[in-house]
């Protein structure tokens, strides 16, 4: 845990209504990142999705464990399950017939693309993102989608880059794997 995560929390555990205010202007523009990466560009819902999150970290914060985890990464774990939530209630799932290359992930989920293989694709690279365990996803779109260095993506985890590395490693096979057992239900 960081000392600014130490001084966060101690602020917000204390009730300071202007600490939970600037806590949200630091850490919700991540949030709304990580959320809009995984939901698409509705911004409706990405903004439901965004107070759900803070709203469920106001109601778990006693609980938090600083030994786990940043506040950061333990926002992200509230964030993810809120969108694997939204899929699972989306009806809108058609056959995908394209292959999928790691690689292509960030030009499939920027590009606004009006052709509907490219919109079920991007569809179903978030659905499949929001069905695998977070912390993959996580690291995942902070690589592949932020474009962000391990060294980065361990100094927020507060682990090694080698540490990050293999995740990443463990995260692709998951995501392959996961992906295409999505393309042959679908098929």
């Amino acid at each position: 845990m960081t000392t600014d995560d130490s001084e966060w929390l101690r602020r917000l555990r204390a009730g300071d209504d202007r600490a939970w205010t600037e806590w949200f202007d630091t850490v919700g523009p991540k949030v709304w990142k990580y959320l809009s990466r995984l939901i698409g560009p509705d911004r409706d819902a990405v903004s439901d999705h965004v107070q759900e999150v803070f709203l469920a970290a106001i109601r778990g914060l006693s609980g938090f464990d600083p030994s786990a985890g940043s506040v950061v990464a333990w926002l992200f774990g509230i964030a993810h399950r809120q969108a694997a939530l939204y899929w699972r209630k989306q009806k809108r799932l058609q056959r995908v017939s394209i292959e999928i290359d790691l690689d292509l992930i960030d030009s499939i989920l920027t590009v606004r693309s009006s052709l509907p293989e490219q919109q079920e694709l991007t569809i179903a690279v978030r659905l499949t993102l929001s069905e695998m365990p977070d912390d993959m996803a996580g690291l995942l779109i902070g690589r592949y989608l932020d474009q962000r260095t391990t060294a980065d993506l361990a100094g927020e985890l507060d682990i090694t880059e080698d540490a990050v590395r293999s995740r990443l490693v463990r995260a692709r096979d998951r995501f392959r794997t996961a992906f295409l057992l999505l393309h042959r239900e679908l098929v």
